[in-house]
């Protein structure tokens, strides 16, 4: 062939060569429900082994569950008609809002059954919204307005209809970057933003639940169109977040009003808890990796080209970093002398590397998705050094076109959806290199070839077979055949593969 082998696929050519194939050995992800928005997964709830989301069918919305499994996959109330959503726990019971029979706004509370799914207080105004519900020491907070009367005011409930009460009335509290929970946790007490109704600014304001300590923090700080409250993190002096002025910008607060101020401007996302400090990047296109106390703040020097997500198991940090080519996943501790490259996934020429993201910690083990240039997206998974991190399953033929907004944890699964579809991946397997005469699964005759290739395997009906250029371009893709013909095919090296089930093996074809 003329175009020159890249040095990445050159690697993997050498350990064919040598006498590896790669296999793959993970649980195969599991279709739970057909008809499930991209978005479903954006508000979601997880009580113990169980995670609840809501499915839009036809005019009505609906709860579902599911355990991880097909059979624990189930249908809780059906006929809302209009959205659910908000959902929370409070003392292990699921709540959220939703219409009630006049499709007026209520509060409910489900234990997973339709019989133990029941509103805990309606709101009889026809104007009435519910919003922001978030679960806070088991107290739920939530935002109750209405505009026949006008009415606007910061609520509590403690689960059951006498402890559903008002906590102060006259502030209409705005949503949070989320735009669902509208109140975080800060350090001594409930921080929130509030809209005032001349239109013309906002403030941050604290609760502790009761009427006397609900009051303002900050006044006249924050822009009324575009000041949202976004990520937030506890350390062990304050609670370090941002507040969206235009940009994101970061702020500390210790519940106090000379303990809350502005860090810094810029901006600012992925804020990340790490060894009792906010980890967080800055910038629009180059990102640089930086960390803060709650004090000043300051850039992690040698790392000023990141990627677009962080993550935290056990004491690594997991970002993307820039290697000698392209972004790819690393783990260590925040330093640069001591975060490792884990996998360089991506096997094209181009600068975007695999560009990892949604880091997503289940069971002892970090998932991640990644471009690995062959298959596009792909699920990836490591226990934080280069031996431990592999593919968690090839995606390429068991979810076709395979694209997804985020990872969700759910007891010992790992949530997505996909093509308006979701799944669960099980957080058990290995994968890796193993010597060829330890399995000898695979034989492929005559190779070198002049076109006719015979293939010696057992195959399962759902098996199939891709052929790859040295450069990575998928040239053949069909279900499995013991004899394929490539001699429309220029000579040169290819990798074949095939995908059967758990196994992903692939080997080395000359054709001449």
């Amino acid at each position: 062939m003329e175009k020159q082998i890249t040095q990445k696929v050159f690697i993997l050519f050498l350990l064919l060569s040598l006498g590896f194939m790669a296999k793959v050995v993970a649980q195969k992800p599991t279709l739970l429900k057909v008809g499930v928005a991209d978005s479903a997964l954006l508000d979601y709830k997880t009580i113990g082994d169980t995670s609840y989301f809501k499915v839009k069918q036809g005019a009505y919305f609906q709860l579902w569950k599911t355990d991880g499994t097909p059979g624990g996959t189930k249908l809780v109330k059906d006929s809302f008609v209009s959205e659910i959503g908000n959902f929370a726990a409070i003392n292990n019971t699921l709540y959220f809002f939703g219409p009630n029979r006049a499709g007026k706004p209520a509060l409910y509370k489900s234990n997973g059954t339709p019989a133990g799914t029941q509103i805990v207080r309606s709101f009889a105004t026809d104007s009435a919204v519910l919003l922001g519900l978030s679960v806070i020491n088991n107290v739920g907070y939530f935002s109750y307005t209405h505009g026949t009367p006008h009415y606007e005011g910061v609520w509590k409930t403690y689960g059951d209809s006498a402890g559903t009460t008002e906590i102060k009335s006259g502030l209409i509290v705005k949503k949070t970057f989320e735009n669902k929970a509208f109140f975080k946790a800060g350090l001594t007490a409930i921080i929130f933003v509030v809209n005032y109704p001349n239109n013309t600014y906002s403030a941050l304001w604290k609760t502790d639940g009761t009427l006397a300590g609900t009051t303002k923090l900050k006044d006249s700080v924050f822009n009324y169109s575009t000041s949202k409250i976004g990520g937030m993190v506890q350390t062990s002096t304050c609670a370090i977040f941002t507040n969206t002025f235009g940009a994101s910008n970061l702020w500390r607060s210790d519940g106090s009003i000379a303990g809350t101020y502005l860090i810094r401007g810029g901006s600012i996302n992925n804020l990340t808890l790490y060894n009792d400090k906010a980890y967080f990047l800055s910038g629009a296109v180059y990102k640089t990796l930086n960390q803060t106390d709650g004090s000043a703040f300051g850039a992690v020097l040698g790392l000023t080209n990141v990627g677009n997500s962080l993550g935290v198991l056990g004491n690594k940090l997991f970002l993307g970093g820039k290697d000698n080519n392209d972004w790819e996943p690393y783990a260590g501790d925040a330093t640069p002398s001591n975060s490792v490259l884990l996998k360089d996934i991506h096997l094209g020429t181009d600068a975007g590397g695999s560009d990892p993201r949604f880091f997503t910690a289940v069971n002892g083990t970090m998932f991640f998705v990644a471009n690995d240039y062959l298959h596009s997206d792909q699920i990836y998974k490591t226990n934080g050094t280069p031996s431990g991190t592999s593919l968690a399953y090839s995606l390429a033929d068991t979810i076709r076109n395979f694209s997804t907004k985020g990872l969700s944890a759910s007891g010992t699964n790992l949530l997505f959806v996909s093509g308006n579809n979701l799944y669960s991946l099980r957080t058990t397997g290995v994968s890796g290199l193993f010597p060829l005469n330890q399995e000898q699964v695979l034989n492929l005759y005559p190779n070198p070839t002049n076109g006719i290739l015979n293939i010696d395997y057992k195959a399962s009906s759902e098996a199939t077979l891709k052929v790859y250029s040295c450069l990575g371009q998928e040239v053949l893709s069909i279900p499995f055949a013991s004899t394929i013909d490539l001699a429309g095919l220029g000579s040169g090296i290819y990798l074949l593969s095939i995908l059967d089930g758990e196994k992903s093996i692939t080997r080395k074809v000359i054709l001449e």
